[in-house]
């Protein structure tokens, strides 16, 4: 494929700044501290469920997937992009899990 490949790395030479984060779920939290907390707990639980199990997944992928024998330039670029999930991943899970427990402090 490579007319694919080459439409694929065409816009690759630029520059891209960070985007903000802008989430329902952190829009959500900072409108409890004004109107209440109604239901925020159990979404909260329920996206850390989903965490969870993205977590797992990409887990389960890096286990299968890559080895330490799989070194090559191509696989250490694809290992460090979900490594980059993995990390993600396990921020929200710890984020989550801090966010449940100072608001059952509360």
């Amino acid at each position: 494929l490579p007319a694919a490949g080459a439409r694929l790395t065409a816009g690759w030479g630029g520059r891209e700044d960070p985007k903000p984060l802008r989430g329902g779920l952190l829009l959500r939290l900072r409108a409890a501290a004004i109107v209440g907390p109604d239901g925020l707990v159990a979404e909260l639980a329920r996206h850390g469920e989903l965490h969870r199990a993205q977590l797992d997944e990409y887990l389960s992928i890096e286990q299968r997937d890559f080895p330490p024998h799989r070194d090559s330039a191509k696989d250490r670029m694809q290992h460090l992009v979900l490594r980059g999930g993995i990390s993600l991943e396990t921020h929200w899970v710890t984020w989550i899990d801090e966010a449940l427990a100072e608001l059952a402090d509360l």
